[in-house]
């Protein structure tokens, strides 16, 4: 998830950093060359011998709906050997769930040197993602993630049963619904743009990229959000994987394009 996510942001013109593990393997390999390649500073990854890297099976129907097949890999959990000193010099960081132990030293870490942290809230362990969602300045959910913490079908009811203190922002994503969110006690909604979507794979793990970002580079929250909705659609256009990430370019056009749409939709 963060490694797609990063992947955004360098597309995005955006300078990047990944903090992982891979094994000494021809997954790992592959992977690490593929991010170097697109531009993403590996020096954080950790090649791990004898580890086995996550890999998943991606299955795409014909209305562009995604379904993965997940092996989780086999490498330590251990996060002593993170380069946190680095986190001061940075603009914003993004964790997501799936390293438990990555993801809080490195929250923890921002928020020691007062730099915004973003959460991509996916399903996961509920313990692991309240412990998480608590150390973030921003949590944004999948729709899935703040139903399993909240206990709630409603996302409102949902976003402010995990709001951890007032000055946290929690959102959530909703698919062709926009995205929901909660941020210095008022609740407001981005819409969807209307796009033909042939590929969902990635898109949310786009989002997350491309409103850290925008969060980093100093955008409200709103701007976050809607600069974030514009990425997510251009991705959804597109059937190719981390070569088919959007650009400025492509964002200023469909901007440009979609000029008269009401951001403050209910």
């Amino acid at each position: 998830m963060a490694a797609t996510a990063a992947v955004a942001v360098a597309a995005l013109g955006g300078a990047v950093r990944l903090l992982s593990r891979v094994g000494e393997d021809l997954a790992g390999q592959a992977l690490v060359t593929e991010l170097e390649r697109i531009g993403v500073d590996t020096r954080g990854v950790l090649r791990v011998q004898g580890g086995r890297t996550s890999t998943s099976a991606v299955h795409i129907d014909s209305a562009g709906e995604r379904m993965l097949t997940n092996f989780p890999g086999d490498l330590p959990r251990d996060a002593d050997w993170l380069p946190l000193s680095d986190v001061a010099a940075q603009s914003a960081v993004l964790a997501d769930i799936r390293w438990l132990e990555g993801a809080e030293a490195l929250l923890d870490a921002a928020r020691r040197c007062r730099v915004p942290s973003v959460l991509d809230a996916d399903a996961g362990d509920p313990a692991s993602l309240r412990r998480l969602c608590a150390r973030a300045n921003h949590a944004v959910f999948s729709e899935q993630g703040l139903r399993q913490l909240s206990g709630s079908d409603d996302p409102e009811t949902g976003l402010r049963k995990v709001l951890a203190d007032a000055e946290q922002v929690i959102g959530v994503t909703l698919g062709d619904r926009g995205s929901l969110w909660v941020a210095g006690g008022d609740l407001f909604h981005v819409p969807a743009l209307k796009v033909e979507a042939i590929n969902s794979n990635g898109v949310g793990d786009v989002f997350h990229g491309a409103y850290t970002l925008a969060i980093g580079e100093g955008a409200t929250v709103r701007e976050a959000a809607r600069f974030a909705t514009l990425a997510a659609a251009v991705k959804c256009r597109d059937i190719r994987g981390w070569n088919g990430m959007p650009s400025r370019a492509d964002i200023e056009e469909l901007q440009a394009a979609r000029a008269g749409v009401d951001w403050a939709s209910p």
